[in-house]
């Protein structure tokens, strides 16, 4: 397993389906990362998500807003929730402001550029091990599989 801590990485950004038993076990050994969760629609059990909840480096919601390194980032496990955001005003969830979409759900890897834009699903980690790794701010983006040395 790669090491996150040695990788020097700060933030994880899961865009649902997470919810399986112990994950709250794995999240806890890395209090140091802070971990944002675009809640899926598989994850239904309350008792998983509630243990989630309870670690204080975890967020969950339906869509995750962040601003890291002056990158705007929006993740939400449906990819048309970015068009239920205003299309254009001056506050965060302005889908023209946004730098990076996240979204998973469809299990099919997607790495574009609409505009300024960076539109992102990693596929399905537990199907072909295929993840993303984002370098801030230079919005770097390199597909890595599981199995690779960070």
């Amino acid at each position: 397993m790669n090491n996150l801590t040695e990788a020097n990485i700060t933030h994880l950004l899961h865009v649902g389906d997470f919810a399986v038993y112990d994950i709250e076990k794995l999240f806890a050994c890395y209090p140091q990362i802070q971990i944002f969760i675009a809640r899926g629609n598989c994850d239904v059990n309350e008792e998983i998500i509630t243990a989630v909840q309870k670690l204080p480096n975890c967020t969950i919601a339906e869509i995750i807003n962040l601003e890291l390194s002056g990158i705007k980032i929006v993740a939400s496990h449906i990819e048309n929730a970015i068009k239920k955001l205003p299309q254009k005003n001056s506050s965060f969830n302005d889908r023209e402001n946004i730098d990076v979409f996240c979204y998973g759900h469809t299990h099919r890897t997607r790495l574009e550029k609409q505009g300024k834009k960076l539109i992102l699903n990693p596929g399905a980690l537990c199907e072909d091990g295929r993840y993303f790794l984002l370098t801030l701010p230079e919005l770097k983006v390199e597909q890595k599989f599981f199995n690779e040395k960070l």
